[in-house]
């Protein structure tokens, strides 16, 4: 706190690159969040107030994250931060989203989008909460069905991770466009969009990635009437989720 307070930082990374270690320790927040009070340093407060909103998320205590998020949001305000407001309307949409009320979580997100792009020449942070927006809608819009307009907001998330070299949100939504091309129907752009992100999760080496991408198109391929194909991917893989021991994994297949 005391490096924190001599430095003064005002941006969301800024402050994260020194009380990262202590994001997830509710006690530390706290006193984060009074030392700030103390030196009257805003966004040290907003800082804390937005850490501490998403360990109550995390626990599903949405009322006292949505608040905790709501104060965060305030105070950046206050402080005229576009990119500390832009974070909080997002994780306040997170909530929204994780309790079901789809309009709120939309409204919040498109909020956040809005006004992170009137600013012209925005920070890697600011990207970041680009992508968040752009996915949150994207994800929305995927589970309303409404095809199109997902796969419009995870293709311009995907320049932005482009941009950041950001390889698991670029393995992520190749898959929620695999995901959305499936349903409709399209079932070559989905395989495509599968083995795209099986690539990403290869250069990444993340077991669990790699076995939910083989199930997809494994899944694509009982569509195209590779049944035999479709069988041995899932045998194999099988076999994989039985050794990481997850369950979830192992009854999907």
């Amino acid at each position: 706190m005391d490096s924190l307070l001599t430095v003064v930082p005002e941006t969301h990374k800024e402050i994260d690159d020194i009380l990262k270690p202590y994001s997830n320790d509710s006690t530390s927040l706290r006193y984060i969040q009074e030392r700030s009070i103390d030196k009257k340093y805003v966004l040290g407060q907003a800082y804390a107030l937005n850490q501490l909103g998403s360990l109550y998320r995390n626990q599903a205590l949405y009322q006292e994250a949505l608040a905790l998020y709501q104060d965060a949001l305030q105070l950046s305000v206050e402080a005229n931060n576009i990119e500390f407001r832009v974070y909080s309307l997002n994780m306040i949409s997170s909530v929204y989203s994780r309790t079901e009320a789809i309009k709120s979580s939309l409204d919040y997100s498109q909020n956040a989008l809005e006004l992170a792009e009137t600013v012209a020449t925005p920070s890697d942070g600011l990207k970041k909460s680009i992508i968040a927006s752009l996915n949150n809608i994207g994800a929305t819009y995927q589970m309303l069905e409404q095809y199109d307009l997902a796969i419009e907001k995870y293709e311009r998330s995907m320049i932005l991770e482009k941009e950041l070299d950001d390889k698991l949100g670029l393995a992520i939504n190749h898959k929620n466009l695999g995901e959305c091309y499936e349903a409709q129907g399209k079932l070559e752009p989905a395989l495509k969009n599968f083995r795209k992100s099986l690539v990403y999760y290869e250069i990444m080496d993340s077991k669990k990635g790699k076995i939910t991408c083989n199930y997809n198109i494994a899944h694509v391929y009982v569509h195209q009437g590779k049944i035999q194909e479709a069988i041995d991917i899932l045998q194999s893989n099988l076999l994989k989720a039985i050794s990481l021991d997850d369950n979830k994994l192992i009854t999907t297949i």
